[in-house]
């Protein structure tokens, strides 16, 4: 399913050289739906294809990613809230996976650490609730 103009405009151009780097320049990209309505996903998930030019050799390249990102919903904003869902997952991301790689290496001493099955981590941000009012944050 295409996305409405509306949608699209959020993953514009700025996004995507923001998420992927200032090497390269944007020839065009296509956003759609990442899942189905009902498939019980606590945020919104895009798929987004892009094809790439990089500035240094001037190659073209065709990048697809997937975006979460929060919900639109009240009720599953409050829960996101309340849980720092995405702030844990984040956390994840940045902290969790990386001293992973590094345990193996460095205290285990493993020259080729095991693969983790998990896509590549570009980029994201998230409030950590946790430090915030929460009667405040969900509110707003």
């Amino acid at each position: 399913m295409k996305m409405d103009d509306n949608t699209a405009v959020k993953f514009d151009e700025i996004f995507l050289i923001k998420a992927l780097g200032e090497k390269f320049e944007v020839l065009s990209h296509e956003v759609i739906c990442g899942s189905k309505p009902g498939d019980n996903f606590l945020s919104l998930i895009y798929s987004i294809k892009a094809r790439l030019r990089e500035k240094n050799n001037n190659k073209s390249i065709t990048r697809y990613l997937l975006l979460k990102c929060y919900p639109n919903h009240p009720s599953r904003q409050e829960f996101n809230n309340q849980t720092n869902i995405f702030h844990r997952e984040l956390e994840i991301y940045r902290t969790w996976f990386p001293e992973l790689i590094r345990f193996q290496k460095e205290v285990l001493k493993i020259e080729v650490p095991h693969k983790l099955p998990y896509p590549p981590f570009i980029y994201g941000t998230a409030v950590d609730f946790s430090k915030h009012d929460r009667e405040y944050t969900i509110k707003i």
